[in-house]
């Protein structure tokens, strides 16, 4: 595949914003750790995926991933390749479920992703009611756990009923689209992979410990990224067109 020197150019830009959003401009819970991230470094992944293609989009996240780490650690730990792994299919994926469409149309996006969020509600509550879960995750204080369940149920409620209701925005294709890549690459990394490399990683932990979290993180993340994501894509057919 032949890439213009302005594609390259942007890739490079869009590797190098991925790292700072990754290292410097995210939040971690508990401090200088590994086991909860809070952030958008992914971004500039999926943006590169979808404009250039699997290929370009799986290289850019080996060399974000390793620069970063090597650049800036990654809470002082050893590098672990899982997370490259993680890198590389954000920058694989998106591009192959951008241009999936459903066997019934595009409208099927609405009710694949109205089914995410009720999955997500469901986890959530038993979340914020099962002593058990809680406890396994001793690192976050009540008052972290309510606010994250409270913020959660939020966002949540507005984009499983939004669509079905009033908000033009939410029930467009593209919107849709890119909410349902993001959800399914947020399942696969975040809640299947991340979990199980911190379980080898942390020896003693089990698998679950590290999901009711992650669970209840799922809405707000999956929300910021694709309202953030579906604005540059629409910017960047924007361009397109008016060249």
């Amino acid at each position: 595949m032949k890439l213009k020197l302005e594609h390259l150019i942007l890739t490079g830009l869009l590797v190098a914003i991925g790292v700072i959003l990754s290292q410097i401009l995210s939040i971690s819970y508990p401090p200088s750790s590994t086991i909860l991230k809070f952030g958008i470094g992914y971004v500039p992944l999926i943006l590169v995926s979808i404009f250039f293609g699997p290929v370009v989009g799986g290289f850019a996240g080996i060399v974000q991933d390793i620069l970063g780490y090597f650049l800036f650690g990654t809470g002082g730990g050893v590098f672990f390749p899982g997370f490259t792994l993680n890198a590389i299919l954000y920058g694989v994926l998106p591009s192959l479920l951008y241009r999936f469409r459903p066997a019934k149309g595009e409208r099927s996006y609405l009710f694949i992703n109205l089914g995410f969020g009720l999955v997500a509600t469901g986890l959530t509550i038993w979340f914020a009611f099962d002593r058990t879960l809680l406890s396994a995750n001793s690192d976050f204080t009540d008052f972290y756990r309510i606010l994250l369940i409270v913020l959660s149920l939020f966002v949540l409620v507005v984009v499983t009923t939004a669509p079905l209701l009033w908000m033009k925005r939410l029930q467009q294709s593209e919107f849709q689209r890119i909410y349902f890549l993001v959800q399914v690459l947020y399942v696969l990394v975040s809640l299947i992979l991340t979990p199980l490399w911190l379980t080898m990683m942390y020896s003693g932990t089990a698998f679950w410990a590290f999901l009711p979290i992650r669970i209840v993180k799922m809405p707000i993340e999956t929300v910021l990224y694709t309202i953030i994501l579906e604005r540059l894509i629409r910017l960047r057919h924007h361009y397109q067109n008016v060249e």
